[in-house]
Parts: C-alpha cells; structure tokens; sequence
C-alpha cells in the first residue's frame, strides 16, 4: 500500500474511533489492530496519538474548505438563497463526534484544538468574505452594516459557540449549533409578529383605533 493511501485508511479509521468512543478510550494498539498492521507499521506513519489527532481534526478542516470553494463557487437564483445553501453545506460538513470526545480534547489536547481554531477562523474568513462582498455587490445586504462586522459577528459566534467546552455540555453536533446560529444571524431571536417589547406588531398596516 502506498504511503498517502496508507495515511488515509489510518486517519480515516482514527476518526471514526476517535469520534465514537472519545480520545482516551483510543490507543495505538488498538488502531494498529483495527487496521491489521503492526504498531510499528502504524508509528512510521504517525509518531504520537496527538499527532494522529491533529492529522485528523486538521483533515476535517481541509474538506471544509474544498465544501466551502465548491459551494460558493455556484451560481443560485439571488444572493439569500446561496447564502442559505452554503451554510447548509457548512452545517453538514461539520464533524459529529461524541461528547465524550470533546471532553478528551478539552482536558488533554487543547493546543491541537487551538491550532484548529485558527485554521478555522482563516477558510471561513476567506469564503464568506468574498460571498458577503458578492451580496454586497447585489444590494442584498443591510447598508448599516458592513461586511467586516457582519463577518466578525458571524465567525464571533461560530468561534464561541462551536468550542469543546460547549459541545461537550450540550445536546447538540456542531452542525446543529451552526444552524442555530444562522438563525439567531438571519432571522434574530423574537418570535414572528413581536417586537423588542414583547408586544405584537400590527401586520396589516392598519391605524389603531
């Protein structure tokens, strides 16, 4: 088996564990049985469990990249709906691993998670920059907010929210979180017909009487 074929089926087989049983539950042994070579084999490929991770998570961050330039790269209807469209593929992009994974990563390797973040922070900049600028461009964006804000507000959310230490105490994927901050982002969090006093809006246009 070739080298990068061999990294793949190893990686790949590190991530389904990883994310199923959480990171310490996982050991080299383990995946070199698993894999059906040597622990050797497996250590020529990868020196460290963490460096296997990092292989691992940083992968992830790499296909979201190649989802986020194909997504984008489409033409849509209007501006709104290619919007919704990459952040759909976005949200399914995201990695699903267990609590307990993200228990492990917070408490063992929160420098390989640091690493992650700032890779994060530099693809999702570069995509919804240019696609906010493309909305720009169609007049489809609020002219009291510019695109830098909009952008920090958005990666500001996603850098808060979609961390091991929230993942790991609520119910929800990282895709999930992301979907609910794309509603917070585009709809806001009042109830339809309500406004900031809780009082429901005319929607009729009608006078009071």
């Amino acid at each position: 088996m070739q080298q990068g074929a061999a990294q793949n089926k190893i990686r790949q087989a590190a991530e389904e564990a990883f994310f199923r049983d959480g990171i310490r539950a996982v050991t080299m042994d383990e995946l070199a049985r698993r894999l059906g070579m040597s622990k050797r084999t497996l250590y020529q490929h990868f020196d460290s469990k963490r460096a296997l991770l990092r292989e691992v998570l940083l992968g992830r961050t790499r296909h979201i990249d190649q989802v986020l330039r194909d997504a984008t790269a489409r033409q849509y209807g209007d501006f709104a709906e290619k919007l919704r469209v990459v952040l759909k593929r976005l949200a399914q992009a995201l990695p699903q691993p267990s609590q307990r994974f993200f228990r492990d990563l917070r408490g063992g390797a929160p420098e390989v998670w640091q690493e992650l973040v700032q890779e994060r922070e530099r693809i999702l900049s570069s995509h919804f920059r240019r696609l906010l600028q493309e909305g720009r461009q169609q007049h489809a964006l609020r002219e009291d907010l510019s695109t830098d804000l909009i952008l920090r507000i958005f990666l500001s959310m996603v850098q808060g929210l979609i961390t091991p230490q929230v993942l790991a105490e609520l119910p929800l994927s990282a895709g999930q979180v992301l979907d609910r901050i794309v509603a917070v982002l585009m709809t806001g969090i009042l109830t339809p017909g309500r406004d900031g006093k809780g009082e429901k809006r005319q929607l009729t246009g009608e006078n009071d009487a």
